[in-house]
């Protein structure tokens, strides 16, 4: 007699698990795709951050030129151009006109108030310009500065620990006199000054090692300095105001100033800077965005990079392209790159491409010795899957729509890696795991 046996079949039990799109910027994953970077990622899905439209192209430039920063008053008014050469440029309407002014470097601004009427001064330290509806020109009235703030209808200028300060209500005039201008000088340990900053009506400096606050004694010159607070060192270019508090970097991060004290801010991102040097960092303020351009190191790498974090701190992200000069230009954020000055818009490409987009992210299986049986994806446009695990790799393409994409990878943990180089959106991951099958 024989027995006619069936196949002993185990069924095995399965969970499905949805995968958090938002999250941390770096990922345990390992060196390839350890980090995220190119989607925003705050509302718990991935979608493209802010694009940049061209704002002056090649042919619009001054001949022979090369862009280095572009400065304005609101939108719709002029504008100066401040080329590598050194050359400052002014456009009121049409073309660029020469200004005869020459500066060392990108120029510290600031907006301040002549009257009824809106302008900008400019300065590397030695030359100053001012730039009004009706064009720009050298200034010597207002003195040379690299950090300046217009607060209470004065216009401050400061250089090293020294400060000067125009008549009230006539920022041209920095003679000292009573109910005119003057000087005053704030040495300090904590350093020189870096950044100026008006923030909820009061002047803040930020110096090396600390922020101090400028007040009044009763009399209309006697100006002091209180201690507020101690920050790490920062880079004075990158301080930007926003309703919020006071951003920018600092050699240990990113900080934030709420008035009366320092605090790190989007401190998931804070490794990829630390540790970079920063010559050319600069910061400012779009749309509820604190903006950086600044070096960081991705990938083993250093690297120019251009970075949106949410004033109210509810994430960020970083874009994998260079920006040159950024500076508010009205309501705007103007950089260079590529040859061309650009402006941050809210969506759509940035400088003509969308540039690639990386999510990185590891799971567990529930299971041990599981195995993950499919991913599925609920997507806007085309996107790659990577599946990376101890016995395997799988590359798969993602299309519009919800749809599973099977996987079939044995292991406790996977690296996934969703990327993509055009527009779309990832509304949302699952992945199905099972137990090991059992078969005879």
């Amino acid at each position: 007699m024989t027995a006619r046996k069936s196949p002993l079949s185990v069924a095995s039990a399965r969970r499905t698990a949805a995968v958090a799109l938002g999250g941390p910027a770096r990922a345990a994953v390992g060196e390839d795709g350890a980090f995220s970077y190119g989607f925003d990622r705050a509302d718990g899905t991935l979608s493209r951050g802010a694009g940049a439209s061209c704002h002056i192209d090649a042919a619009a430039l001054p001949a022979g030129e090369e862009p280095a920063g572009l400065f304005g008053l609101s939108a719709g008014g002029a504008e100066a151009l401040y080329c590598r050469s050194g050359k400052l440029y002014a456009r009121t309407a049409g073309a660029f006109s020469d200004t005869g002014v020459n500066f060392a470097a990108v120029p510290a601004s600031v907006r301040f108030f002549d009257g009824a009427e809106e302008k900008l001064a400019l300065s590397d330290g030695v030359s100053v310009a001012v730039l009004g509806a009706q064009g720009c020109a050298a200034a010597e009235g207002i003195p040379p500065f690299s950090v300046a703030a217009f607060w209470y209808e004065r216009l401050w200028t400061f250089a090293g620990s020294g400060a000067e300060y125009s008549a009230p209500a006539d920022p041209a005039s920095f003679a000292a006199a009573r109910g005119g201008g003057g000087s005053v000088s704030f040495p300090d340990a904590a350093g020189k000054i870096e950044a100026a900053v008006t923030f909820r009506g009061g002047l803040f400096l930020l110096r090396g090692r600390g922020v101090q606050e400028l007040s009044a004694r009763g009399d209309e010159r006697a100006f002091c300095l209180g201690d507020v607070c101690a920050c790490p060192r920062l880079y004075g270019a990158t301080a930007a105001a926003a309703p919020e508090g006071v951003f920018w970097l600092s050699e240990s991060g990113f900080c934030r100033f709420d008035g009366s004290k320092v605090q790190p801010f989007a401190e998931d991102f804070a490794g990829f800077f630390v540790g970079v040097e920063q010559p050319a960092a600069r910061g400012a303020v779009w749309r509820g965005n604190y903006v950086l351009s600044a070096r960081a190191r991705l990938g083993g790498e250093e690297e120019d990079v251009l970075a949106l974090f949410r004033c109210d701190g509810s994430g960020g992200y970083i874009l994998r392209r260079a920006a040159q000069g950024l500076a508010s230009c009205g309501d705007a954020v103007t950089f260079v790159h590529g040859g061309a000055v650009y402006r941050l818009t809210e969506g759509g490409p940035f400088a003509g491409a969308y540039g690639r987009a990386v999510w990185a992210r590891e799971v567990r299986s529930p299971y041990a010795g599981g195995l993950l049986r499919a991913v599925r994806v609920r997507a806007e446009g085309s996107f790659l899957l990577t599946v990376r695990g101890p016995r395997g790799l799988r590359r798969l393409p993602v299309f519009d729509g919800e749809r599973d994409y099977p996987v079939k990878l044995a292991g406790d943990a996977f690296a996934l890696r969703l990327e993509s180089d055009g527009p779309g959106r990832v509304l949302s991951l699952r992945a199905e795991f099972s137990k090991a099958e059992v078969r005879s």
